[in-house]
């Protein structure tokens, strides 16, 4: 049998309207992977998405590897596209008045549809199930859905899932043990599952809702919820660690922490949102480049856009939009919460959030909400904005009254640098960022600046180093930083950039006969 007739068998195999009993029996058997991916885009092709996801869903959970473009392909297909009609955002892909059934997914399908589209609801289930089952799965499909949720005004659950894409390609690469430099700079594909006996760690709760259940908890309950969890991560002690909650973020009381997310989308999608465990905490600094996602940031800057700079609609002319001022309600605060937590791991860079934590700092209102955290297997409830000023003030921390220090900024950006950088900088520390842009590993123009202020500021000596090895060693950092010029290329000679410099005349030049 040809792939041709494959395809047509899977056009023509199971009725338009089928039950979840019938569903099951259909897909129950383990399917070779040339017919399972013929009729799985047999399905797509004939526009039966429902068919297709509940062969997806039970088919990778009997182990069936099907390729990063089938569920590319599936995701694709399920999440909706802005409509062209006046007054609708998108285009349902699947009616929710469907008799097709949807129980074959479980209960996530149906909770999660109360919030967004039935198409991104399945879609979202479908990666989390290929990501348990170390299924390959590519880029494209979470940006996808990142997509769809921002097109829906689902800005939290979108921050949700480009943080679980983040970490898993920090975990990827940390299984690897390679540099991040050495992967692929268009399309890295997600890190695989752990073993079993890690399971329980990765589908432990991030940042789930409050609810009254909850609050009954005895605190014997939870003791003994978290002694198992502990149990189960002994594994990771030794190469991940588990920081404790800042001083600010204390427990509420349970009636306070009864006002949190109140949609069942973040209930769910939080489940499938792994905790931070997972990767191993480093000492490098916020603006270190090594920690630039190969990915880009375009997948970022679409979120961050949907905060800063909201979209609404003209009622008048429904085709027209135009944006309003930076939204801060609580489905922005979560996911501005979920991107500070990324930032204070060391997986984003604070230049790419920078303008986000500048509207942050800048916010006219304080909202005091409690979510739910779990951090090393133990169970916190902390306030969400609160959380997001602590890591503001480490990043804006001034330097004590008396002392004179420089104050150095991150490159491209004007906030200024963490404390560590505040400090008086070591002459390991500046050949080190030397040595980052000697061997291109940040942009050229992250590079001149870097290059100009380090040159006009120079290097503080430490107590610890000698008078004698410093000058001699600044020798070396200036012939590095001469270096580092003469290998750049230079900025066009405008008349501004003359003027800023001293230069009064332009140089003439000479014609050619």
């Amino acid at each position: 049998m040809t792939r041709e007739d494959y395809l047509d068998a899977g056009e023509s195999f199971v009725a338009p309207v089928v039950t979840e009993s019938i569903l099951h029996q259909v897909y129950q058997d383990l399917y070779p992977p040339l017919a399972a991916h013929a009729l799985l885009h047999g399905h797509i092709n004939a526009g039966r998405l429902v068919h297709a996801s509940a062969l997806y869903y039970v088919q990778v959970k009997r182990g069936t590897k099907f390729k990063a473009r089938s569920l590319e392909a599936l995701v694709d297909a399920l999440c909706p596209s802005p409509s062209t009609l006046p007054g609708l955002p998108f285009s349902p892909t699947i009616d929710i008045n469907s008799t097709d059934s949807v129980s074959i997914f479980g209960d996530a399908v149906e909770r999660m549809s109360r919030d967004v589209d039935l198409g991104t609801a399945m879609a979202l289930v479908l990666v989390n199930t290929a990501r348990e089952a170390a299924s390959p799965r590519n880029t494209a499909s979470y940006r996808r859905i990142v997509d769809s949720l921002l097109l829906q005004n689902r800005i939290s659950t979108a921050a949700n899932v480009y943080a679980q894409l983040v970490r898993d390609w920090h975990f990827r690469i940390w299984l690897s043990g390679a540099s991040p430099h050495s992967e692929p700079l268009n399309d890295p594909v997600p890190a695989p599952a752990l073993p079993q006996d890690r399971t329980q760690l990765l589908n432990a709760r991030v940042a789930a809702p409050e609810t009254d259940e909850d609050a009954k908890t005895s605190p014997a309950a939870d003791q003994d919820s978290s002694d198992a969890a502990e149990e189960s991560s002994q594994d990771l002690e030794s190469s991940s660690s588990s920081e404790a909650m800042p001083s600010n973020s204390t427990e509420p009381s349970s009636e306070e922490a009864s006002n949190g997310p109140e949609t069942e989308t973040d209930a769910l999608l939080l489940d499938i949102y792994k905790p931070e465990d997972i990767t191993p905490a480093r000492e490098m600094r916020l603006d270190d480049p090594t920690f630039i996602l190969p990915m880009g940031n375009k997948l970022l800057g679409r979120i961050i856009r949907a905060i800063l700079y909201p979209e609404a609609v003209d009622m008048r002319k429904p085709d027209r939009r135009f944006t309003t001022a930076p939204r801060w309600d609580k489905d922005a605060i979560i996911a501005t919460f979920v991107l500070v937590e990324l930032l204070e791991r060391r997986q984003i860079g604070a230049r790419d959030i920078s303008g986000l934590l500048k509207i942050a700092s800048e916010a006219p209102e304080k909202p005091n909400f409690p979510i739910k955290l779990f951090r090393g297997g133990k169970l916190h409830r902390v306030k969400p904005y609160a959380h997001i000023e602590s890591v503001l003030r480490a990043l804006m921390r001034e330097p004590p009254m008396g002392e004179r220090r420089t104050q150095l900024y991150l490159p491209g950006t004007d906030i200024p640098a963490p404390p560590d950088m505040l400090r008086p900088l070591t002459i390991e520390a500046y050949n080190q960022l030397l040595l980052f842009g000697l061997t291109r590993r940040v942009s050229e123009f992250e590079l001149h600046s870097l290059a100009d202020s380090m040159k006009t500021l120079g290097v503080e000596p430490n107590q610890e180093t000698d008078e004698v090895l410093f000058r001699r060693t600044k020798l070396a950092q200036n012939r590095l930083v001469d270096e580092l010029l003469a290998r750049m290329p230079r900025p066009r000679q405008t008349d501004s950039y003359l003027e800023e410099r001293g230069v009064r005349d332009r140089p003439k030049f000479k014609r050619r006969a």
